[in-house]
């Protein structure tokens, strides 16, 4: 049969009241709206990656309110010193390198992650057993072993696993 002679309907379209015609009508978007929805899904995880506790934030503000808190004794305040540093080296590190290290290898840890040696021969040597001692730690001494996991803590933040 010649073509001009085959019954041929012509192009049937969805009703205008039917929500597929709407939904063709918009479909695909333009790369403007791509561009958009790309933006947004990126501004959420860059906003949920900046405000997310990191163990290292949360041990600064314990540290602060630690230290700030006026009704502990300095023998409780080391015993939340020597739990705190433990806390933040196995979410840093992980618990199967750093939950079994003690004394002097616990230091060890601590001078090797804190680039330093004042925790095994110096005021740091409190973390290890002092607070286990019944002549416990002066006020100074407290003062110093906070300022030097102060500094362990930034470095812990910096370093990479």
């Amino acid at each position: 049969m010649p073509p001009e002679q085959l019954p041929l309907r012509d192009i049937h379209l969805p009703g205008a009241d039917s929500w597929f015609s709407d939904l063709i009508a918009w479909w695909p978007p333009a790369i403007g709206w791509w561009l958009l929805l790309a933006g947004v899904i990126f501004g959420i995880w860059l906003i949920k990656h900046w405000l997310s506790p990191s163990p290292v934030k949360s041990a600064r503000r314990l540290l602060k309110d630690m230290t700030q808190h006026s009704q502990l004794t300095p023998e409780q305040k080391l015993n939340a010193l020597a739990i705190l540093t433990r806390r933040v080296a196995m979410a840093t590190d992980g618990r199967q390198h750093t939950a079994a290290l003690t004394g002097s290898a616990w230091l060890e840890y601590l001078d090797r992650t804190g680039k330093t040696t004042a925790f095994s021969s110096g005021i740091g040597r409190f973390l290890g057993d002092a607070h286990y001692q019944p002549a416990g730690i002066s006020a100074a001494e407290l003062k110093q072993l906070v300022d030097l996991c102060e500094t362990w803590l930034n470095l812990q933040s910096k370093r990479k696993p």
